[in-house]
């Protein structure tokens, strides 16, 4: 997800910067896909927080792995955990984006690459980065669609907040 903020804060003060420099106004192709590239960047970043403080760090004392939450609450994974939320929060009350409940889709899509692509990658080092990805537990199937629920309620949550915030 902060390869996504990456790319959206790139192609954002790309464009700003022609805008301001240039006064090129993009396109509505070009604003749109970047509304898409915010909306995705914004609920999966609520996703990571849900995720850790909802599932993985209850799991992780839940059944007694204190390297997994030393591992979990040490500052850089502290801050890449919980950090995109100010950031992305911040994006959205400086920005004129809105989240729309609509737009949910796109996160739902995103993770769902995601989910492929630690398939993918467990099929190259055979190494789970997340256990509950894990295709061969008989729970993978509820825990993807629980997943699915929790990208989809993220945004909702962030859309709620976005009201607020604005």
């Amino acid at each position: 997800t902060w390869c996504w903020k990456a790319m959206y804060f790139f192609l954002a003060t790309g464009l700003s910067f022609l805008y301001a420099g240039f006064g090129w106004v993009p396109p509505s192709f070009v604003t749109g896909g970047l509304w898409i590239i915010f909306d995705i960047a914004f609920g999966m970043s609520w996703l990571v927080f849900w995720a850790v403080w909802i599932f993985l760090l209850p799991f992780a004392w839940y059944v007694g792995n204190q390297w997994a939450l030393d591992e979990l609450l040490s500052p850089l994974p502290f801050y890449f955990h919980n950090a995109n939320i100010l950031l992305m929060c911040a994006e959205l009350m400086f920005s004129r984006w809105t989240v729309n409940l609509e737009h949910c889709i796109f996160p739902v899509y995103f993770g769902l690459a995601y989910l492929y692509w630690n398939w993918w990658l467990y099929s190259k080092i055979r190494v789970w980065i997340y256990f509950f990805l894990d295709y061969d537990r008989p729970s993978s199937v509820p825990v993807c669609l629980i997943l699915v629920s929790l990208i989809v309620a993220s945004f909702d949550f962030g859309a709620w907040l976005a009201k607020i915030l604005k």
